[in-house]
């Protein structure tokens, strides 16, 4: 395969060379919908989560939902380009997130598949450098898999398109310190979209294989071995998996074994539990004033082509944190029971900041602010509201 196989620039849209304006949400004449209770978990500086949540505002979904997959399409589409500076190799932003909510009350798989889904297929329509074009294809994984098949789809070498060598504006080869050209090769990242968590870990040999994958998976690894009888060992390169599900309270209790309660896989997990809306349309809309599904991809085309590097916390930030730090271990001593599945929320408030960070659309500076944290934190901290209610229907102690 050729490299104008991969990329065409005659099929390349017109993309932001400055940054987008976030938009202001406005009802237009006629139109109505109805606020809803996590509102307040928006993030307070503008950027693409709420221009999401704008162009969602005419859908059964509730705004938690809505949230958490746009954070999901910034994590998959970001991938490994983007971390969070950590010992010893970085932070990077990859999240386990399952939305849970009743049958039919609660729509979880419009807000997994059939809004977030055809903004992180697209994006890459708008990115007109050639390299970053390279970087940012994403491999999306969804639905009914087994653990071999989840495997084998993200190995390096069955992946859509090949290794490139990165050029420069005039299409020489960039050169590395050791004077020869810089090669991108196919990575093992991926988004995982699950629309009913159950139909993947529904079978209990399926859950006993898949989530001790899921584990090793989560950790960005740059090198991971697979081995089989069958087919010897296989090499996973430059880890990085989102994972976005949707799936009922009875679901998740008949998904996840006990083996995986306490510090494993649900410690892994963000379980954003949305048990009503208020919302009541008979047939879904998108506000008349709202960017379209294809602005939301352009915007998240500039987001992935400016958003790149390591990041760090500003000075205000890293002293907030150091009392937050101090507050939320307390909690955890105070709180055996929970403690063990919500051990892991510190490196998701750093995780989920750097995506508040990358969402507003600013190239100035590689920082996280204390506004970014806040944000985080407080939706978070909504988010994790309800999870000894999740934890009291999934464990038999």
């Amino acid at each position: 395969m050729n490299d104008d196989e991969v990329y065409r620039p005659e099929d390349i849209k017109e993309g932001y060379q400055e940054p987008p304006v976030p938009y202001e949400e406005q009802m237009a004449e006629g139109e109505h919908w109805v606020p809803d209770y996590y509102d307040q978990a928006i993030p307070t500086a503008k950027g693409f989560i709420t221009d999401f949540v704008y162009y969602t505002r005419g859908f059964e979904t509730p705004t938690l939902s809505c949230i958490w997959t746009a954070l999901f399409i910034l994590s998959s589409a970001l991938k490994r380009e983007v971390w969070f500076k950590w010992a010893p190799d970085g932070l990077f932003t990859n999240q386990y997130i399952i939305i849970i909510g009743p049958a039919g009350i609660v729509k979880k798989t419009t807000a997994v598949s059939v809004i977030g889904l055809p903004i992180l297929r697209k994006f890459r329509n708008w990115i007109a450098d050639k390299n970053v074009f390279a970087m940012k294809t994403v491999t999306v994984v969804k639905d009914k898999v087994t653990p071999e098949a989840l495997l084998n789809s993200i190995l390096p070498e069955n992946k859509d398109g090949h290794d490139v060598y990165l050029v420069d504006d005039m299409g020489n080869n960039i050169l590395g310190v050791d004077g020869r050209a810089v090669r991108y090769k196919r990575t093992s990242e991926c988004a995982l979209v699950v629309s009913e968590l159950s139909t993947m870990l529904g079978k209990a040999s399926y859950a006993e294989a898949m989530i001790p994958n899921l584990l090793d998976l989560y950790d960005c690894h740059k090198d991971w071995d697979w081995v089989t009888l069958s087919r010897g060992k296989k090499t996973l390169r430059n880890l990085h998996t989102t994972l976005l599900a949707g799936t009922t309270v009875e679901g998740l209790r008949s998904s996840i074994p006990p083996s995986a309660m306490g510090d494993g896989f649900l410690s892994r997990t963000i379980p954003v539990y949305v048990p009503d809306t208020k919302r009541c349309y008979r047939q879904p809309f998108i506000p008349k004033n709202a960017p379209t599904e294809d602005e939301l991809a352009k915007r998240l085309a500039w987001i992935a082509s400016n958003c790149m590097g390591e990041f760090k916390l500003t000075k205000e930030a890293d002293e907030f944190m150091d009392g937050w730090y101090r507050n939320f271990k307390d909690y955890l001593r105070a709180n055996p029971a929970v403690s063990g599945a919500m051990s892991r929320m510190d490196v998701n408030v750093y995780k989920t900041a750097l995506l508040m960070r990358a969402q507003r659309y600013d190239d100035t500076s590689p920082y996280i602010t204390k506004e970014d944290l806040l944000n985080a934190i407080r939706l978070l901290d909504l988010t994790y509201s309800s999870f000894p209610f999740l934890r009291s229907q999934i464990s038999p102690d």
